[in-house]
């Protein structure tokens, strides 16, 4: 209330000051400056300005109080909280030096697993590495066991009617493991398809669809001899990308010929390409060793050790008989010669007794009946010729 009236006062006087200051300066109003009813309109309308100022003033403080209020109230909050906040603050400070520790932790977890990525890159490498290991020695295995056996899926075998005759042709045959005729090797450098016991296969014409397989002697680089296993289609192809196609593989004697490459069961054939029989060549030493060792076999070498023995024995005696014969018929040829030159001696001396003369001294007669030293040994004979 004081503040009101203290406003309007204020207000009336700033008002008769400009009055005031309007007379002196010569700018009077004269629709109210004079009268006493438009000065106190004026005083009204003043008055009513100071009201609503005082209103919104009073507004202001009411709003002021209030914002008081929620301050004390904030503050009383903050207050209330501030253990708790400072408490969060040392939990979040702890937890930065913990985060500090997990960023360490987590950098050096990034560095072992960069290097167990780079270990398990150089184990994939050795992996893939041992896989194509694997596969050489699956390979290196597969010609090991291999007979040189080349068989058709459609069943049969290929066999070589004359596997050493040049010209001659092959044909399908069923299995028989052992048999020579089946027995192939396909170098994989050369090409040459060669049958381990005799010549080589051969196209005369590796590119002409029907024509017929010859056995011929084996050309470095021919192309007729210039063969190729495709392990993935199970083709056997010639130089001229023909395959090599058995009609009726399981009819034995049936022809083979070249067609083109279509992966029919006549075209697919089950082979070890490069070195075979290399098991089979074993198997033969392997036995051959056994009947050197065994006491039971005639080719063991205690037989042949008896045998040697026997043979030793034998020559032992007959060159000892050889010695006593050859002595005794020596001696005996000495004496009859001794016996001939005393003869001869008692014939010069009864001749030049006689006065026989000198070519009769020089070759006395020869006893017929009388054999050439060495004659019952054949060395006569050998000695005349």
């Amino acid at each position: 209330m004081h503040s009101t009236s203290f406003a309007f006062w204020a207000a009336l006087l700033g008002l008769v000051q400009r009055l005031v200051a309007q007379d002196l300066m010569g700018d009077s109003d004269p629709d109210w400056a004079v009268s006493p009813g438009g000065l106190l309109e004026k005083l009204r309308q003043e008055q009513a300005g100071v009201k609503a100022l005082s209103d919104q003033v009073m507004q202001m403080k009411a709003s002021l109080s209030n914002s008081e209020v929620i301050f004390s109230s904030a503050a009383h909050k903050v207050a209330a909280h501030q253990d708790d906040l400072w408490n969060l603050s040392v939990v979040a400070h702890s937890n930065r030096d913990h985060l500090h520790k997990v960023s360490k932790i987590v950098s050096g977890d990034t560095a072992e697993f960069q290097s167990m990525g780079d270990e398990l890159g150089l184990l994939w490498q050795r992996q893939h590495g041992n896989s194509k290991f694997a596969e050489k020695i699956a390979e290196t295995a597969k010609q090991f066991n291999s007979l040189g056996d080349v068989k058709n899926k459609a069943g049969g075998c290929l066999d070589a009617v004359e596997r050493t005759k040049q010209g001659s042709h092959l044909q399908m045959w069923e299995c028989m493991k052992g048999r020579e005729s089946q027995e192939w090797s396909l170098d994989i450098h050369t090409g040459r398809f060669k049958n381990r016991h005799g010549i080589c296969m051969a196209a005369p014409t590796p590119g002409t669809i029907g024509s017929a397989l010859l056995m011929w002697d084996c050309v470095a680089g021919g192309a007729a001899q210039t063969w190729a296993y495709d392990e993935t289609a199970f083709a056997i192809k010639t130089s001229g990308g023909l395959c090599l196609t058995a009609a009726a593989s399981t009819v034995k004697g049936s022809a083979l010929q070249l067609a083109a490459c279509t992966g029919g069961a006549g075209q697919q054939w089950d082979m070890a390409a490069g070195t075979t029989g290399l098991r089979k060549r074993l198997d033969d030493l392997n036995t051959e060793l056994w009947n050197l060792q065994s006491p039971t076999s005639p080719e063991s070498m205690d037989a042949q050790e008896e045998q040697i023995k026997g043979l030793e024995t034998g020559i032992g005696g007959f060159m000892q008989k050889l010695s006593k014969e050859a002595m005794s018929v020596l001696g005996g040829r000495l004496r009859h010669r001794a016996n001939n030159l005393r003869t001869a001696i008692d014939q010069l001396g009864d001749a030049a007794s006689a006065g026989s003369d000198s070519d009769q001294l020089l070759a006395p007669e020869r006893d017929e009946g009388l054999q050439p030293l060495g004659s019952d040994l054949g060395l006569a004979a050998a000695a005349a010729a």
